[in-house]
């Protein structure tokens, strides 16, 4: 595992957590109309994913982290703007106001 941050802690816990969930199919169910929405810290999604912080996105694609808000809004998932984003966080949440997370790193020393 590597990118967490200082001793990594909440990367392996996360890792372990997710080892102990396991996919399984289900046959012969309708899934004509199915329900995805979750509620996560006090907002209903229509997912239980969004898309993650994607440092300086707009060095690769002009306007990326505008088009990924509105991809965001319209699946109705949450977005996380990256600390090195090319765009301001202002700028991307008058996009996504309902939608839009920012992520942070807190220095070591306060």
């Amino acid at each position: 595992i590597e990118s967490g941050v200082e001793d990594e802690w909440c990367t392996t816990r996360n890792t372990d957590i997710f080892r102990q969930f396991r996919f399984l199919p289900r046959c012969l169910v309708d899934v004509t109309k199915r329900v995805q929405n979750v509620p996560l810290l006090g907002s209903e999604f229509r997912s239980p994913f969004g898309i993650a912080p994607t440092g300086i996105a707009g060095v690769f694609r002009p306007g990326a982290e505008h088009m990924l808000a509105e991809a965001a809004a319209e699946a109705g998932i949450p977005f996380v703007i990256s600390g090195a984003s090319m765009a301001s966080i202002e700028e991307v949440a008058r996009i996504a106001p309902a939608s839009t997370w920012y992520q942070v790193y807190p220095a070591r020393d306060p």
